[in-house]
């Protein structure tokens, strides 16, 4: 289990290995992980074009963190799931977006636990 905490309140994003399954009815693993993204953020139907806008995001954050492609596809909706739960409004495309604004700054890979935790946390206050 890891926390985020930089002073602040932190949100606990749980694990159970450095590659996380996230369980919910409407991730599927006969889907791409961007298939899964773009469905979720649809609310079950997938907006045109959103498929492709969230490839291109897990193709640009795949190489940064060392969860692999399907790990921070799960990170992903565990983190809106958990921001969702605590009354903030964001979706999955927020959360690539916003986890790319901090791996940008490194140069080499990360574990980006931390980062969506942290995301978590600057939402929901």
């Amino acid at each position: 289990m890891l926390a985020a905490s930089a002073g602040c309140r932190s949100e606990n994003i749980s694990t159970e290995s450095s590659v996380q399954t996230v369980s919910s009815p409407t991730v599927s693993s006969a889907r791409t992980p961007e298939q899964d993204l773009a469905v979720i953020d649809g609310n079950g139907r997938p907006i045109d074009g959103s498929e492709a806008v969230i490839a291109a995001l897990l193709d640009r954050a795949e190489p940064k963190c060392t969860e692999g492609r399907r790990g921070v596809a799960d990170l992903s909706v565990k983190a809106v799931e958990v921001a969702k739960s605590k009354g903030a409004r964001t979706s999955n495309f927020d959360m690539l977006t916003g986890a790319l604004k901090v791996l940008d700054l490194y140069d080499q890979p990360q574990e980006c636990l931390g980062v969506f935790a942290a995301l978590v946390v600057s939402v929901t206050e």
